[in-house]
C-alpha cells in the first residue's frame, strides 16, 4: 500500500498520521472480533462498524456515509470535469498522438493536462535510464506491485528492458 500524503507532508514539515498503515494500530485492529468490525444499523450492514460507532456522536450522519472512491470523497472528481471542458477533442487527439511518440499512452484529457505539466519541466520519461518501465507511461518502474506511481495505471505488468 502506498499513499503519497506521508511523503508530501514530510517535504513541508508536516507529520501525517496514517492509522491503517501503522503497525501497532494494525495489530490492535486484528485483535477486534469480526462481529465488531461489521454490524447492522437501521437494517443495513456496515463495515468499520466499531470505528463508526466511536465517532457517531462527533460526526453524526457523516460517520455513516456510504463509501465512495477516494477522488469523490476528496472532491477531485470535479477537477476531472473542469479539465474535460477545458480541452477540446481535436486538441486531445493531436496531443495524445505526440505523447504516444514519447511512449506515453494518455487515458483522458485530465491525464493530458498532467502530462503537459510534467513535460514543461522534464524530458520524456523514456529518456531516463532504467531496467524496468511502465508499459503505459514509459517511466522507470522501481517499486514492487502492479500500480504505477507515475501515471496511476493499474494493473501494470512492468516491461524489462
Amino acid at each position: 500500500m502506498h499513499f503519497s500524503a506521508r511523503a508530501l507532508g514530510g517535504r513541508i514539515g508536516v507529520e501525517v498520521k496514517a492509522p491503517f498503515l501503522d503497525g501497532e494500530f494494525a495489530e490492535y485492529a486484528k485483535s477486534i472480533p469480526a462481529s465488531e468490525k461489521v454490524g447492522e444499523r437501521q437494517g443495513q450492514k456496515w463495515g468499520k462498524f466499531a470505528l463508526r460507532k466511536c465517532f457517531e456522536n462527533e460526526l453524526g450522519a457523516l460517520a455513516w456515509r456510504q463509501k465512495m472512491a477516494q477522488e469523490q470523497g476528496a472532491g477531485t472528481d470535479l477537477f476531472y470535469r473542469y479539465v474535460d471542458g477545458m480541452i477540446d477533442d481535436a486538441t486531445y487527439a493531436r496531443k495524445a498522438k505526440i505523447a504516444l511518440t514519447e511512449g506515453v499512452k494518455l487515458r483522458s484529457k485530465e491525464h493530458l493536462h498532467y502530462y503537459a505539466m510534467f513535460r514543461s519541466y522534464n524530458a520524456p520519461p523514456g529518456d531516463a535510464k532504467c531496467d524496468v518501465r511502465c508499459p503505459e507511461c514509459n517511466s522507470c518502474f522501481t517499486w514492487k506491485g502492479r500500480f504505477c506511481r507515475t501515471c496511476g495505471a493499474y494493473p501494470v505488468t512492468p516491461v524489462s528492458l
